[in-house]
């Protein structure tokens, strides 16, 4: 399975985890976008022996941090 999301461009690999019991899978880590995250669902619920996928892996927006953490330098300098 972790395979499977190696060989997509479009997910970060190394960023989701997977657990496997009984043939159900669940995912999970913290990707930029929301694609990535579905592409991982993509990649996994098609593999043999995959009755279903739970996909809790979360979106937490890269620039959005940026965007907070400078708003909170601002406020701290005022």
């Amino acid at each position: 399975m972790v395979n499977a999301l190696k060989a997509r461009w479009d997910v970060p690999s190394d960023k989701v985890k997977v657990k496997v019991e009984a043939g159900w899978v669940t995912l999970t880590g913290e990707l930029s976008w929301n694609y990535q995250k579905e592409a991982a669902k993509d990649a996994i619920e098609s593999l043999m022996g995959v009755t279903g996928v739970t996909n809790n892996i979360t979106i937490k927006s890269e620039s959005m941090e940026l965007v907070e953490k400078t708003a909170v330098e601002k406020c701290a300098k005022a």
